[in-house]
């Protein structure tokens, strides 16, 4: 994905006390043997690996519950 070339916008409290700029894209998250398009909202600085992808709406609000497991390094989904 062209992060730049997506639809721009900015959000608030991803960085504190900084409107940062994001870019969102169509995209399709597949998981549990479901497909789910969304559109996701993208910026630059985010992770370690140069991009993050920013929101819920689309994918979390379609399944039953989300844990984190942050010390464990994943998560796991409740369809």
């Amino acid at each position: 994905i062209d992060i730049a070339s997506g639809d721009p916008g900015k959000i608030y409290g991803v960085v504190p006390g900084k409107w940062e700029r994001q870019y969102s894209h169509p995209i399709i998250i597949e998981f549990g043997g479901k497909s789910f398009p969304i559109r996701a909202g993208f910026m630059r600085g985010l992770s370690k690996h140069g991009y993050g992808i920013l929101g819920q709406a689309g994918f979390f609000d379609q399944v039953q519950s989300v844990n984190f497991r942050k010390k464990d390094g994943f998560f796991d989904i409740e369809m």
